[in-house]
């Protein structure tokens, strides 16, 4: 909850209070002045509530698409530069000044400008079942369906971040791709799950109204996914979670990214990030926590190189095990990668037997991840494996996160580092083409030193304090020489070691595998 000029603004979601309130919208005080001063349509609050409410496409909707364009250079800026540099530099310059007035004010001025020229659509209230519409597209007319048209197996939806874009009906649901979008989400129903569902249209806009359920019973909803085709059923294994009829999917191709970080708080995943050319740093997404879970976050990072690729995945066997959150990749040059709270078990998991195409999990608006499931190009049955490593002595603190890396090979070693100079994460690259990560990577956040086929990789387990109390930390650096030597003591010099990397967000330990475990 948060309190805006003394009313109470519920951020909780499904709940079941605000599933039978009225719908409200916020808007900045000093905005909506400027907007009702430049807007000259005559149904000015008429359009500014339908463009407001009906972004959502349907009560309690997905929200993760609506965003603002932010390269809005609003007119009498007094910046002129702003409108002559690029928009990709706009952009940088707008995440860095995210609060200033300035966007704020150009997005109101856009909108008032949009809404002053757009009265010849017709501000009725049209309704219209969802099964006699046959298709519909933003601007554009609804289209019933007539008696002779044959029947469609599915209703296809594209939402924005304006809301619903374009309504189809097609006869069957397209082949996969897994292949996501950013901008865009769909829903792929059959024909069933839509009975009850009612067109709402207005000022050239559509929403769908769902059938209201008794405030006890559970939510209802349409699943949405951020690919244009849904994998079949019997290509995809979930994993974790229930899935519900209104879960947000959201798609991992692993063709298209150079890695994945995993936001990981009190064993449980909050976020997921997808690096690619375009997303090569996961700040954005940490950014979409509440304040203080950003403070408390693990960044725990799997990279995968250009010339690797995931051949397995799985998580424990026992979904039940209070161990938090554990995941096992298979890549075909790095091998078994552990990535969680998985220090010290040795319980089996469940992996997949056949190679996966994408990964998949929901997308909750202020709650944990749910789901994880994988899709594959042909059925897959599960196979079960023992944890690659037995006899791990547990962590001296809690909910800590455990990565491993051979040093054997290694062409390229990164080291991640904090404000005070401890280690956070290494990045390790190794001849085959392939690559690991140990501890929080931070990538494109952190700053890196680089050591380039060193002979030795040394660390020294040490503590720091943190306000009034001890906290683990280590210090690492490379070498390129046989011969060295360090001032102090405790120094561990490994040269074709296993490492044992344990973390969470305020402390870290290493540590050599031996070959008894």
């Amino acid at each position: 909850m948060r309190r805006v000029n003394g009313m109470l603004l519920c951020r909780e979601p499904e709940c079941q209070i605000c599933a039978t309130s009225p719908e409200a919208v916020t808007v900045h005080f000093d905005c909506f002045t400027l907007f009702r001063r430049e807007c000259k349509s005559i149904y000015l609050l008429q359009r500014l509530w339908i463009f407001s409410a009906w972004r959502v496409p349907w009560r309690q909707g997905p929200t993760s698409v609506i965003h603002d364009d932010l390269t809005v250079i609003p007119a009498g800026c007094p910046i002129p530069i702003l409108a002559r540099i690029p928009p990709e530099l706009v952009r940088m310059i707008r995440e860095y000044s995210s609060s200033s007035i300035l966007w704020r004010f150009g997005l109101a001025l856009k909108l008032a400008e949009q809404l002053s020229t757009s009265d010849a659509v017709s501000g009725d209230l049209v309704s219209i079942p969802l099964r006699d519409l046959s298709s519909w597209e933003r601007g554009g007319p609804l289209v019933s369906r007539t008696p002779n048209q044959p029947e469609a197996q599915c209703v296809y939806l594209t939402i924005d971040s304006l809301g619903i874009k374009k309504l189809e009906r097609i006869p069957y649901a397209p082949s996969y791709n897994p292949h996501p979008f950013k901008s865009s989400l769909f829903v792929i129903a059959q024909e069933r799950y839509v009975e009850n569902i009612t067109a709402r249209f207005k000022f050239g806009a559509l929403r769908l109204e769902l059938p209201e359920l008794h405030p006890s019973l559970s939510p209802v909803g349409l699943q949405t996914w951020d690919t244009s085709s849904v994998p079949y059923p019997e290509h995809t294994y979930v994993f974790q979670g229930d899935v519900t009829s209104y879960t947000q999917f959201r798609t991992i191709d692993f063709q298209s990214v150079t890695g994945i970080t995993f936001l990981f708080s009190h064993g449980e995943v909050l976020k997921i990030h997808a690096h690619s050319a375009t997303a090569p740093t996961a700040m954005p997404t940490v950014k979409r926590l509440p304040r203080r879970r950003q403070q408390v976050v693990s960044w725990l990072y799997l990279p995968i190189s250009p010339n690797d690729n995931v051949v397995a995945f799985g998580t424990l066997a026992d979904r039940h095990l209070k161990y938090g959150v554990c995941f096992l990749f298979r890549l075909r040059l790095a091998g078994d990668v552990v990535v969680g709270e998985c220090a010290g078990i040795e319980h089996p998991f469940a992996i997949t037997s056949a190679p996966i195409v994408a990964l998949i999990h929901d997308a909750p608006e202020q709650r944990p991840v749910s789901v994880i499931a994988a899709a594959f190009k042909a059925t897959s049955r599960l196979e079960i494996t023992s944890f690659p490593y037995k006899g791990l002595s547990t962590p001296s603190f809690p909910m800590a996160n455990f990565s491993s890396a051979s040093l054997q090979n290694t062409i390229r070693v990164q080291v991640f580092a904090d404000e005070h100079g401890y280690c956070r994460g290494i990045l390790l690259d190794y001849s085959n083409g392939a690559r690991r990560a140990l501890g929080q990577c931070r990538v494109g956040v952190d700053l890196a030193k680089c050591y380039t086929a060193p002979s030795y990789v040394c660390f020294r387990n040490v503590y720091f304090r943190w306000g009034t109390l001890l906290r683990k930390a280590v210090m690492v650096e490379g070498t390129g020489t046989g011969g060295h030597h360090h001032t102090e003591e405790g120094w561990i010099c490994c040269k074709d070691c296993e490492l044992a990397f344990w973390c969470n967000s305020t402390e870290v330990e290493m540590s050599v595998i031996t070959k008894e475990g």
